[in-house]
């Protein structure tokens, strides 16, 4: 029997998983293929507590937004991870299940291919490869609010919870554990930027990719699966000659597929941090007995999450994360005691896009969030805001330093939100999965239009999901890799 070979662009969350199943499971070839990167100091990769320092190091990529009228003209960085295991490099290792409204999402845009079993099934596999553990610690402003809350009959509907993390012994736990070829069989890792997909016929063939600026041709005979994300998948496709006729056209890349919506559909979540002072203050930066404790029981500050507990409220309208920090300085400046509570809409109505601007694969992905477009986005937030007051109140802080006491009128608020909101990094939705025939993915995640290309990543979201989005997009990894196997 003829072992077939395949090429997998994007070494995330998604890209490991979709690698590893296809050769461990199925027998495959597999190449993975991702930018060659450098390591931060070791602490930071490590130490939970200590992922925010990862941000603007040499394992980020560096987006930044362009400026958005609903943000007051502000622009916005959006940190994405660079190096085997994306951007499970460097995010806040939330392990979040998708909601039962996810699984609806899901079932109803892929005409019940991607039923609610065959989702939880795929859950259950990944939870099995990751083994997310519960905290071994967490702070005092975490055990205040989930005790106020608790306590509270108002909220017994709420789903709070202390998060599970996608941690080992307390240590960060990243996607690039699953590439241990010893245990997953045939991965060979290819460091380089791949430019565009090849072709023979109508049929993807391969991949071209710049390894140490030396452009070179991969093939294969089983397909290319891709799964470099939801800003980059896009650029990929374009470089290959699909995507919309006006950016193709001024890019001078001949139309192979011309389809509208790759770039398009562009969603996240944005979330407003409601800060309060406390009489503790965390910091990163530990004693020995935090480090002792943190290297022999994987437990102490080292080993927060800092977004350490939350949930859904009201019906799932709002998420929450609750942090022991204040949430737009730290760890920059370490001397603010105080503690946040986030709010975030769950189902943001706004559309953005990403834009290929070059045919430089080295060249960065524009991005258009287009925030707060959508009226109901807004009113989500000030409603939020209100909320989160209200929880504040069981939770006896009374000190609130942003928006601040005064901002109570709803045109306050406004500006507020407009000024201080941050993405909660959960981009997705630009080459949407759907059986609509306007949709760039059919539901089996194979591109429409063309035989041998799939596309597996946060960019088949058709909606963005209610909560962090990483569970969710590794199990859809681990269907991919299925439907892949069966094409072959």
């Amino acid at each position: 029997m003829t072992v077939k070979s395949v090429i997998v662009v994007g070494a995330g969350s998604v890209g490991c998983v979709v690698a590893m199943r296809l050769a461990r499971d199925f027998g495959m070839q597999v190449t993975l293929c991702e930018p060659a990167s450098a390591d931060a100091p070791a602490e930071d990769r490590q130490r939970p507590a200590r992922w925010l320092r990862l941000f603007n190091s040499c394992e980020d990529y560096g987006y930044i937004t362009q400026p958005s009228s609903g943000l007051a003209g502000r622009t916005i960085a959006w940190p994405r991870g660079r190096g085997l295991g994306g951007s499970s490099r460097m995010n806040a290792m939330i392990w979040h299940e998708p909601t039962d409204a996810d699984a609806e999402m899901l079932s109803g845009a892929s005409c019940k291919a991607i039923d609610t079993a065959t989702l939880r099934a795929a859950v259950s596999a990944i939870e099995s490869l990751v083994q997310p553990e519960q905290p071994r610690w967490i702070s005092p402003s975490a055990e205040q609010f989930m005790a106020a809350v608790t306590s509270n009959r108002d909220h017994s509907k709420d789903h709070l919870t202390v998060y599970r993390r996608f941690n080992r012994r307390g240590q960060r736990w990243t996607a690039a554990s699953l590439l241990n070829t010893k245990e997953h069989g045939s991965i060979n890792v290819v460091r380089g930027v791949v430019d565009q997909v090849t072709w023979q016929g109508d049929r993807a063939k391969g991949v071209r990719i710049l390894i140490e600026g030396v452009a070179t041709d991969l093939s294969c005979d089983g397909g290319v699966i891709l799964c470099a994300g939801a800003l980059a998948t896009p650029s990929i496709l374009v470089r290959s000659g699909i995507g919309p006729r006006d950016i193709l056209d001024s890019l001078s890349i001949t139309r192979r597929i011309v389809c509208e919506a790759v770039g398009r559909n562009l969603q996240d979540h944005l979330v407003m941090p409601v800060i309060f002072e406390t009489s503790s203050c965390f910091s990163d930066s530990p004693s020995m007995r935090d480090i002792c404790q943190w290297q022999v029981s994987g437990s102490g500050p080292l080993s927060s999450n800092l977004a350490e507990c939350g949930g859904m409220f009201a019906d799932a309208r709002w998420q929450l994360h609750v942090t022991p920090t204040h949430y737009l300085k730290f760890p920059q400046s370490q001397s603010d005691a105080a503690m946040t509570i986030a709010v975030n809409s769950t189902r943001p109505e706004s559309r953005g896009n990403v834009q290929c601007t070059s045919t430089d694969p080295n060249a960065l992905t524009r991005v258009d969030p287009n925030y707060l477009s959508a009226t109901r986005d807004l009113d989500d937030l000030v409603e939020g805001v209100e909320f989160v007051r209200r929880l504040a109140g069981h939770c006896g802080l009374s000190n609130e330093i942003l928006p601040g006491k005064k901002r109570s009128d709803k045109d306050s608020l406004v500006k507020s939100i407009r000024r201080y909101s941050q993405t909660l990094y959960h981009p997705v939705g630009t080459c949407a999965l759907g059986s609509d025939g306007q949709c760039p993915v059919q539901p089996n995640f194979r591109l429409r239009g063309c035989d041998g290309l799939w596309v597996a990543d946060a960019s088949v979201l058709p909606v963005i999901t209610q909560g962090n989005p990483s569970v969710t997009l590794m199990s859809l990894g681990w269907l991919a890799a299925h439907c892949v196997a069966l094409a072959n």
